[in-house]
């Protein structure tokens, strides 16, 4: 028994001293001497240049091993960039001794990874550079690698203050973005079954406006990794419009000021491999939207969205909207959103007050009315200049209680012939008090407007707009060119009953009269978005009375009944000319 009990103690004695002394061994080990050999082999592993600036190893009873390496770069694929493709001012490592020797498993107890930054490329062959790591020499050792490295797995990693840069050599021009200030926790990461990763980060933004959630799965030898249960929030409140514009420098036109909203996306499904973008699947919602942008004054408020999106296109299944006390619906699909995208949707708007878009714009005509209508349009590009150069559709368009201040059309009509000089004066006793409520104001106030109309690439072509009043009715076709303003013939027809009352006050206005009795003087629209003038067209007036003054004379000259039908019968040819 004491021979056992001798060999005990001095075995016990000699574990001791042996775990002492690769505790001593670890503690003095300089792991700096093996740095080159170290990133010689990492670097030959994932074809990319591996330099680091320094480590140091460090061994308690109660932490393990912990290894600290600083001023870490990994190069990118020079197909990409020359800049690197990962960054980081430092790294910690905490590995369980134990498991590594008795199960011949890597077990991570902890890492903190502090300031790291990346940026992923996608070229124009839609292939990504962070999926494009191993290259030949992982092709070789396919067969054998998941053999000989050891089993790894880590309980806790944490991510502080990252920076992650995407950019889209494949979109012009080239789509650039970065997300800021990211914080990342990953638990129980594996390389042979799936581990959970939550993410907060500031995108266009001072502060945290993105969280992200999922469970992810790394397969290293078929270079895929599956994204699964993904959750997506944005706060849009906080997008900061200049960090917006001078990512995105496509989105300058525009002029956004705010925005605001709850972006989700629920459930997502991504597979992605050295090829880029394999699977998508995912739900997209908006809730309480609103976009202020310099090239739409008024508010864009209460915005919702639902959309289905997979990797080759965005169906939006509906989109609302207010907009100056109006709701705006609508639906698209777009489909090559990642690389050439095409837009088709429709849309319709009811209630829509004119006064406030008109009053956002500044426009001196002050347009009032209630809007409501519908369409569909198509569309095409990156660029808000190439959205806008292919935008076409057609629309059809009702106004109610509309009124145009500081143009009256009567009056545009009579009050600028001059061959007829103080003719309005002389003919307002005949017309309804509200037309001359309606002149004194120089306003027009129509009962109702109905247009239809198509989209054109930089304008809008009205195909017919009509609208009457108590006295007229008005009949409108041309175009609104976006930049250099209108060019619009508009037919203005009085009513048979006032047509009467004016031929037999003016004489002279009864050569204007059409087949219908009633009494016709074609105007035009003409210049500025923001100062048109309307002009009748005097050449045809002058023409039209002087046909009927002269047949009236000449049938005073000849004086039977006879001649004044042949009178009638020549004249008839002139007016049809």
């Amino acid at each position: 028994m004491k021979v056992l009990k001798v060999i005990l103690v001095v075995f016990t004695a000699l574990v001791i001293l042996a775990i002492v002394g690769v505790f001593v061994f670890l503690k003095t080990f300089n792991v700096n001497g093996y740095l080159p050999q170290i990133t010689q082999q990492v670097s030959k592993a994932v074809g990319r240049d591996l330099k680091v600036g320094g480590a140091e190893l460090g061994v308690s009873w109660t932490n393990g091993i912990r290894l600290e390496v600083k001023d870490i770069s990994l190069a990118d694929d020079p197909k990409f960039s020359d800049k690197p493709f990962f960054a980081v001012s430092r790294i910690e490592i905490g590995v369980n001794p134990g498991a590594l020797f008795l199960d011949r498993k890597v077990q991570v107890t902890g890492v903190v990874v502090d300031s790291p930054r990346v940026i992923v490329i996608r070229a124009k062959d839609g292939t990504i550079n962070a999926l494009t790591m191993g290259g030949q020499a992982q092709a070789n050792g396919r067969d054998n690698a998941a053999g000989g490295i050891p089993a790894l797995f880590v309980n806790d990693i944490k991510v502080v203050n990252g920076s992650f840069t995407f950019i889209d050599q494949g979109n012009s021009p080239i789509l650039a973005f970065t997300l800021d200030r990211i914080d990342v926790h990953m638990s129980d990461l594996s390389l042979v079954s799936p581990f959970t990763v939550s993410l907060k980060a500031a995108l266009f933004s001072a502060s945290q406006n993105v969280a992200l959630d999922a469970r992810l799965e790394l397969n290293l030898l078929k270079q895929v990794v599956h994204i699964k249960g993904l959750k997506i929030g944005v706060d849009l409140a906080t997008i900061d419009p200049a960090k917006l514009e001078g990512q995105l420098p496509m989105l300058k036109p525009l002029v956004l000021k705010k925005t605001a909203g709850l972006f989700k996306i629920d459930g997502a499904e991504v597979e992605a491999g050295a090829q880029g973008l394999a699977t998508l699947k995912a739900q997209a919602l908006l809730e309480k939207g609103l976009v202020s942008s310099g090239l739409l004054p008024l508010p864009v408020e209460n915005i919702g969205l639902t959309a289905d999106i997979n990797e080759k296109q965005i169906d939006i299944k509906a989109v609302t909207a207010t907009i100056a006390d109006g709701v705006v619906r609508g639906n698209a699909l777009i489909v090559d959103y990642l690389s050439s995208p095409i837009i088709a949707g429709t849309v319709s708007a009811e209630g829509v007050n004119i006064n406030k878009v008109a009053a956002a714009f500044n426009s001196p005509l002050g347009v009032r009315g209630i809007l409501s209508g519908d369409g569909n349009v198509k569309l095409s590009g990156k660029s808000p200049e190439d959205i806008i150069s292919s935008l076409h559709g057609e629309t059809k368009v009702d106004v109610k209680d509309a009124v145009i201040e500081n143009m009256n059309f009567l009056a545009a009509g009579l009050g600028k012939i001059p061959m007829l000089p103080g003719l309005l004066d002389s003919i307002m006793p005949d017309l309804s008090q509200a037309t001359q409520d309606d002149i004194h104001q120089g306003r027009t106030h129509f009962e109702t407007v109905h247009a239809q109309g198509h989209l054109v690439s930089g304008g809008f072509q009205i195909d017919a707009a009509d609208a009457t009043t108590q006295d007229i009715a008005v009949h409108a076709q041309g175009a609104l060119d976006f930049a250099s303003g209108f060019d619009i013939k508009v037919d203005l027809r009085l009513t048979p009953d006032l047509s009467v009352r004016l031929a037999q006050r003016v004489k002279a206005l009864a050569g204007l009269k059409d087949e219908e009795g009633r009494i016709y003087i074609p105007l035009s629209i003409n210049g500025p978005l923001a100062k048109p003038k309307v002009m009748p067209d005097v050449e045809y007036l002058a023409k039209k009375m002087l046909v009927a003054q002269g047949g009236e004379q000449l049938q005073q000259i000849l004086g039977t009944p006879e001649a004044s039908q042949a009178v009638n019968a020549i004249f008839d040819l002139f007016k049809k000319k």
